[in-house]
Order: structure tokens, then C-alpha cells, then sequence
């Protein structure tokens, strides 16, 4: 799943666990410079597990959003810009 937010594209890419069936988020955002002819990406994941693979992609969107709106400090996209 990827959308377009605020001149960045969202991805999520869940994966499961090894030691369980839950599944942690991830999100890879992505920040393309058509005037530097250049995409930078970073990835970024959640501690929260979820129980299925759609939940944890829905969940990865919006943390995604949450961080490029900086609502999570702890998390930058500084080196995308």
C-alpha cells in the first residue's frame, strides 16, 4: 500500500515476526527532488504488533503521517529534505 502525503510517498511494509504470528509496522518514506535528480528514502518502525498484516499496513500509513507532521521527535525526515 503507498499513497501520496504531503509532497512525500508513504509505503507500508509490514512484516511478521518470527517468534509469533503478529506483525510489526514499517513505513519507507519517500521524498523525490526532481530538481536535484535525486529520491532519498528512510524507513521507519513502530513498536506496536498487530494481529494481521492489513492492520499493521493501515497503522503503518498513518504513523507515517503522524512522523512527516511531527507529532514523533524521536523520528526525523530532516535528511529527506
Amino acid at each position: 500500500m503507498a499513497i501520496n502525503y504531503k509532497d512525500f510517498e508513504l509505503s507500508s511494509a509490514p512484516y511478521q515476526l518470527a517468534e509469533s504470528d503478529g506483525w510489526e509496522l514499517r513505513v519507507v518514506i519517500t521524498k523525490h527532488h526532481d530538481s536535484r535528480g535525486e529520491t532519498l528514502t528512510k524507513s521507519f518502525t513502530g513498536k506496536n504488533t498487530f494481529k494481521s498484516k492489513e492492520e499493521a499496513e493501515a497503522h503503518a500509513i498513518e504513523f507515517g503521517k503522524q512522523i512527516i507532521d511531527g507529532n514523533f521527535p524521536e523520528f526525523t525526515i530532516e535528511d529527506l529534505l
